[in-house]
């Protein structure tokens, strides 16, 4: 039996690092605010220097500096950065009240169905995803409106999400324009990895095929060589779901294979804490959609369990019919699943790891974007910090929040004199409306040429608003867990003074009583504890073996760079 080797025993978590192991560093420059707004442009050549406080994986430089040169190419970040070529000349961006994050990474969106309004099915839950799909076992089928399958359609959602900083994305579909499309090789935008290997159906069950104990599937996929699998797998809270999962990672099985190292697993519900052991195991990655799962199944995956064992997080926002509209929805989303319900096991800089470097690295891009580190691409997203400081500043934002999104360098959006100083003014930049006024957005900044205009898109796509000048758009669906389908799970996901976790497990009787762990169907509508030691999966600190406190991962991974490295398990 494989046991988890303590290499680094300080170090509870790999791939979520809490703020207590964020070093923050308060760099000397001490930058003057500007007279107005949040950022002014010091006019000099083609390099540009950032300063602001930079988020970075291991640390947090408050009045840091971040060179760009002219390529596009980060070339110095820290503290100082006087010493490197470029940088006396360079035009300056000084955002005394500013943080400077990694442009965000959307791990998983359908962009088809960026002009389809949230579809509202009630207290009604599901077990499966083939439930809502297909109407199978009883279950009402959603009518899920049409996919905009057209060049222009890609192109409004994509906007929506560069509006909130997100310069990457797996979208399922993409548009070459303004994000980087993770799963799209001609729409990479100079990047040179390969793009993820996308699948809906790995298991060729889109006729709503379920199985327990068996893997004779319609088809399972296969990932092309040298690409990183992305599989929708397990979406649901049952054996069936979790039954996608053992027949993609189990090769000892009849009829199974394993595709899943490298992986990024798409939702991932229905598993235990062993299974997050066979992804830590294979160096794959999970990508968390809480708003959606919470939406269609009352819960999610178990995520807590997977930090606890080191797996690595990244955060993707589905699909408007049931997902958010924007990573920084879904940011906000996950922000109040951690505070109200997991014990805070989620720190700000945590949850902007999901949508940066952990993103990253899940696409196997870690060398490339996600983080403020010299030779990496510069997608860059700039936010107002006057506020809230650091990782806060992000977390729970809006897109009026949003000072400017360079992508390669290259300014994409944010507020009018800011990009109108970086030479994105008229004939290149629109100016937005509403709460969004004093900002312009570029539509052939990056050479496109497409002929697309922010007032001809608008007019096209009226079914649901390109942002919400309220903070919350409307009929967003619901983060609050909640199920009552009258097969004995019943909770309403609010705290109260006898359920703290809002479970709906008496404090008296929870094996996790500040942490929600409710009872699902694939636990044997119990609550979840799979190594029998009496602390429930949710928040037992090494869910895997009995009588661990820690659970340290049994590889070592550089921490300015995501790479594993130095394999080290062993057998018992």
């Amino acid at each position: 039996m494989y046991r988890v080797v303590c290499l680094m025993c300080l170090i509870v978590s790999l791939s979520m690092p809490s703020d207590a192991q964020v070093e923050v560093v308060q760099c000397p420059n001490n930058p003057a605010p500007p007279a107005q707004g949040i950022c002014e442009v010091t006019s000099g050549d083609a390099n540009l220097l950032v300063e602001a406080t930079l988020l970075t994986k291991r640390r947090v430089y408050r009045d840091g500096h971040l060179l760009i040169d002219a390529t596009g190419t980060i070339i110095c970040s820290g503290c100082d950065c006087s010493a490197s070529p470029g940088f006396g000349t360079a035009t300056r961006i000084t955002c005394a009240d500013g943080v400077a994050s990694p442009g965000l990474i959307n791990a998983h969106d359908h962009i088809n169905w960026g002009d389809s309004a949230p579809v509202d099915h009630g207290t009604e839950r599901f077990d499966h995803r083939h439930d809502w799909r297909r109407g199978l076992r009883g279950h009402t089928e959603l009518s899920i409106p049409s996919s905009t399958s057209s060049t222009a359609g890609r192109t409004w959602t994509e906007l929506r999400h560069l509006l909130v900083g997100t310069t990457s994305m797996a979208g399922s579909g993409s548009a070459p324009l303004f994000v980087r499309n993770l799963d799209r090789i001609a729409d990479l935008d100079g990047l040179v990895e390969e793009p993820f290997d996308y699948s809906t159906f790995p298991l060729g069950d889109a006729d709503g095929t379920m199985l327990v104990g068996s893997c004779a599937y319609p088809n399972i996929d296969t990932p092309a060589p040298g690409q990183i699998f992305l599989p929708h797998v397990a979406e649901g809270i049952d054996a069936e779901a979790r039954n996608e999962f053992l027949c993609l990672s189990d090769d000892t099985l009849p009829g199974g294979v394993n595709v899943i190292e490298d992986a990024a697993l798409v939702h991932a519900v229905g598993l235990l804490p062993s299974d997050g052991e066979t992804i830590l195991r294979n160096r794959a990655s999970l990508v968390w959609g809480p708003r959606t799962n919470i939406s269609l199944y009352g819960m999610t995956a178990p995520v807590t369990a997977f930090r606890n064992l080191g797996v690595n997080l990244a955060i993707g926002t589905d699909w408007l019919p049931s997902g958010s509209s924007t990573l920084l929805r879904e940011l906000s989303c996950a922000q109040s699943l951690s505070d109200d319900l997991l014990g805070a096991a989620f720190t700000d800089h945590d949850l902007v790891g999901m949508v940066t470097w952990n993103a990253a690295r899940a696409a196997g891009m870690q060398f490339s974007i996600g983080n403020l580190y010299s030779g990496l691409v510069a997608d860059v997203a700039i936010f107002d910090g006057s506020v809230e400081e650091d990782a806060g500043a992000i977390v729970g934002a809006g897109p009026a929040d949003v000072v400017l999104v360079l992508k390669g360098g290259v300014p994409m959006y944010g507020d009018a004199p800011v990009m109108e100083a970086l030479g994105a003014g008229d004939g290149q930049c629109e100016l937005m409306s509403d709460c969004l006024s004093g900002k312009r957005v570029c539509f052939t900044r990056d050479g496109t040429g497409s002929g697309l205009t922010l007032a001809s898109l608008t007019a096209t796509f009226t079914n649901y608003p390109l942002f919400d000048c309220s903070g919350a758009p409307v009929d967003e669906p619901t983060c609050v867990p909640f199920r009552d389908e009258g097969d004995g799970i019943a909770y309403a996901g609010v705290p109260s003074g006898g359920d703290l976790d809002g479970d709906g497990v008496a404090d008296s009787a929870d094996n996790c009583p500040t942490v929600f762990n409710p009872p699902r169907p694939v636990d044997g509508f119990v609550q979840g504890d799979e190594d029998a030691d009496g602390i429930g999966d949710a928040c037992d600190r090494c869910p895997i073996y009995t009588g661990e406190t820690v659970c340290v991962p049994f590889f070592t991974t550089d921490f300015e760079t995501g790479d594993t490295t130095d394999w080290s398990a062993t057998s018992s």
